[in-house]
């Protein structure tokens, strides 16, 4: 999913940043500049959402900020892809015996089939109703 992770270059090659990936309130992935994707549920009116995040945005001036629209789907497709990655962070150099060696390949396997998969997530969240911006 943030796999390769997003990055910029300042100059001529002087710093290159990577993109951190934040959902529902914590760190996922790490970078230099933190990306807090926002859930709005059914409850909540999309723009308004937005405008708070524009809002906190001005404080927090070093982070980009992605609102969008609840989606059973993505819920499910990223719980699973973040649970396989911290199993394989959580056991993959110290897998001793069979039934964790196990997990570790079978969850390895997950994340390739993530990877080799079609990218239609982007074009999903986009017609689901995501507002993003940079402050």
């Amino acid at each position: 999913i943030w796999d390769p992770v997003p990055s910029a270059t300042l100059g001529n090659g002087v710093k290159t940043f990577k993109a951190g990936l934040h959902y529902r309130g914590s760190e996922q992935v790490k970078g230099d500049v933190p990306v807090k994707v926002e859930r709005v549920d059914g409850s909540e009116v999309l723009e308004d959402r937005v405008e708070q995040l524009r809002q906190i945005s001005q404080k927090e001036v070093n982070t980009f900020f992605w609102a969008m629209r609840a989606s059973q789907e993505l819920d499910r497709a990223l719980g699973e892809w973040f649970r396989s990655q911290k199993v394989i962070d959580l056991k993959g150099k110290g897998a001793s015996d069979k039934g964790q060696v196990q997990l570790v390949s079978d969850e390895r396997r997950k994340l390739a089939g993530f990877q080799k998969k079609p990218q239609t997530t982007p074009s999903g969240l986009t017609s689901a109703g995501c507002g993003w911006w940079i402050p």
